[in-house]
């Protein structure tokens, strides 16, 4: 960091690219939007197979997990971990703060 100082002159702060301590701020709060906004609730229906009784399955059963939506090259992407999908008959995402999925 520099600083810039002089007689009664307001101190500047600035990063390695030259940004003031103010943009700085506005830039971290804009990246904790953006990240929040990125982050998904997943609910996900799941039928078990039945091992036991292959011609049977398993009741359903309903569970949730999060995700982070991501971007790649122009493609949308939901990353997650394995067991939140796994077995999954039936996956709905809703963005964070929506109420609908």
């Amino acid at each position: 960091c520099s600083a810039a100082r002089g007689e009664g002159a307001a101190q500047l702060v600035t990063d390695f690219y030259g940004r003031s301590r103010s943009s700085l701020r506005d830039q971290t709060e804009a990246d904790e939007d953006r990240r929040h906004r990125s982050v998904v609730k997943i609910f996900t229906v799941t039928s078990r197979p039945n091992y036991e009784l292959p011609w049977q399955s398993h009741p359903p059963e309903s569970s949730t997990g999060s995700g982070l939506a991501i971007r790649d090259g122009g493609l949308n992407f939901i990353l997650t971990n394995a067991h939140v999908v796994a077995d999954a008959t039936l996956i709905e995402v809703r963005k964070s703060g929506s109420a609908r999925r």
